[in-house]
């Protein structure tokens, strides 16, 4: 029990644990009841951090740093919390409505609905779904509403994937499909009570987060009752694939790790998180996106020391360890060579007959040892280059070539220029040119617009610390170019406006940020586009 003056958690509504905070509802010593909130750092001995006391809250839900507040009581609604300073949690928004008696509440997966349920107050005991995409100001009224039957009376309600498990007290457990969320329709229905409808008995509690994905709810009157959904699989458990258990690794190289799928995201929402251990490494970082993870700051990790890698399958509630727990050696330093070009391919456009068109293309040494351009080779003689002696790089040295195109006639010519190395595992690379030849006339050569929407990589790629980010686009849209961090926060938006066709490019100089994994995403309209980027100082 933690005190706090005359106050203390004695006696409170709910417990709810999200993110590693607690969060106690309707504490009654720490009037008017609102949420006290601890920090499970250290599970076993928790830390008061703050408290929401502007209204009593008989249960909440918090998504992010945001808390969903049901007060029950005096037509209180639901407050829409801002947490991510949980010392001074403050009101986004409040969604007021008459007769309410808001027990609890939950949101959709993408968080644009919230969900809340009426146990007492005049309002229909419906599960009423709210518009909070752009709140605020709060919705005035439901943008839909669901009732197995107006009958009885609705008590919780949870989400996993498209679909809303619901204690619904006389009328039992019910599972809602809310794939369309403005069209809420019932997927399955259990009613393990056999009174009539109305009143308190029945379920009032359901749970559909075992990784086994099966349901448990709790009847009053008859029990503990066990389920399967057909959308609802067992989570599989996860197996590591790379490093594989007792591996040695190569000293200063980015580690790449990956381990198998667990899940569908659509029915299943999760994310993972890795775990490494060992001589002055304790690394642990959440992953969103798919199953791999390149860990590229390397620094802390001890030459010819052993270490512990796993990986958690989590969601908003639960947690699983993979199957197993590899262990790698950090081993002696190879130095590789790496090439890196500015371009895979070179599109010259038109070019009047007997009239040379000339586009620079840069080659970086991005390894940690120097190789040899030996010599070039061009498929076509229209496209050429002035080489005449090999030229050595050494790391981080680079070696701009002007490529140049000169048609003999009005076609379209395509070409594939090879450049020759003494990297002995790509002693070729290979770019791709293209090119029209065309008439003089004295007329402005035409303008070849993009046929679809095109994102390139970014380049350099490793950058330190700029780099530039090409697009095309076909057709004139507002466009938006962002950069994210590996949690989805956005970092910098780097267009925001609308654009004519054409070709386009911007750089980011990310000299502020540190090193690592970034993402940059291109809306155009409803397209989106994205692409990993690579931060190393």
């Amino acid at each position: 029990i933690y005190t706090l003056g005359n106050k203390s958690t004695e006696a409170a509504h709910t417990i709810e644990i999200f993110d590693g905070y607690m969060y106690l509802n309707g504490c009654a010593d720490w009037s008017p009841g609102g949420i006290v909130i601890f920090s499970l750092a250290n599970p076993t001995q928790p830390q008061y951090v703050g408290q929401y006391a502007q209204r009593y809250i008989h249960d909440c839900y918090v998504r992010n740093d945001t808390i969903y507040g049901a007060a029950v009581y005096s037509n209180g609604g639901l407050d829409i919390i801002n947490a991510h300073n949980k010392a001074n949690p403050t009101v986004i928004s409040r969604i007021t409505y008459t007769g309410s008696g808001t027990h609890n509440a939950w949101t959709t997966r993408d968080g644009h609905y919230a969900m809340t349920t009426d146990e007492i107050g005049g309002t229909q005991k419906t599960l009423k779904i709210w518009d909070v995409s752009n709140v605020p100001p709060a919705p005035l009224n439901p943008a839909a509403t669901y009732t197995i039957n107006p009958a009885d009376i609705i008590h919780n309600v949870t989400m996993r994937g498209n679909y809303a498990y619901v204690a619904w007290y006389t009328a039992g457990s019910v599972v809602v499909d809310i794939t369309n969320p403005l069209s809420p329709q019932t997927a399955g229905q259990h009613d393990s009570y056999s009174g009539s409808s109305g009143g308190y008995d029945g379920v009032w509690a359901i749970y559909p987060y075992f990784p086994s994905g099966k349901i448990v709810s709790s009847d009053i009157q008859t029990g503990t009752y066990v389920y399967k959904f057909s959308h609802l699989l067992p989570r599989r458990l996860v197996h590591l694939l790379t490093p594989e258990n007792n591996d040695t690794l190569i000293a200063g190289l980015p580690i790449s790790f990956s381990w198998n799928s667990t899940a569908s995201q659509l029915d299943d929402p999760h994310y993972f998180k890795i775990e490494i251990t060992g001589d002055s490494v304790n690394y642990s970082q959440k992953i969103y996106s798919d199953t791999t993870m390149n860990l590229n700051d390397v620094s802390d990790f001890i030459q010819g020391k052993t270490y512990t890698w796993k990986i958690f399958t989590m969601d908003e509630v639960n947690e699983t360890q993979s199957v197993e727990s590899f262990q790698f050696v950090y081993g002696a330093h190879i130095p590789v060579a790496v090439i890196s070009v500015s371009s895979d391919s070179i599109t010259f456009g038109n070019v009047n007959i007997d009239s040379a068109k000339i586009i620079p293309l840069t080659i970086r040494n991005i390894g940690d040892m120097a190789f040899t351009v030996d010599s070039l080779h061009f498929s076509h003689p229209e496209f050429s280059a002035e080489f005449s002696n090999a030229v050595i790089l050494n790391p981080m040295d680079s070696l701009t070539l002007a490529i140049q195109f000169l048609p003999q006639d009005t076609v379209h010519y395509n070409s594939i220029m090879n450049l020759f190395t003494n990297i002995v595992a790509a002693p070729a690379y290979e770019i791709q040119l293209s090119g029209k030849g065309m008439s003089p006339n004295g007329v402005e050569d035409e303008v070849i617009l993009p046929q679809e929407i095109v994102l390139e990589q970014n380049y350099p790629n490793p950058f330190n610390p700029r780099t530039t980010i090409h697009y095309a686009l076909p057709y004139a849209s507002f466009v938006k170019l962002k950069i994210y961090d590996t949690y989805g926060r956005e970092l910098a938006a780097l267009v925001n406006e609308q654009q004519t066709a054409g070709n386009y490019f911007v750089e980011w100089n990310a000299e502020n940020f540190p090193s690592g994994i970034y993402f940059y995403r291109l809306q155009v309209g409803s397209v989106s586009l994205s692409n990993k980027l690579l931060f190393i100082k």
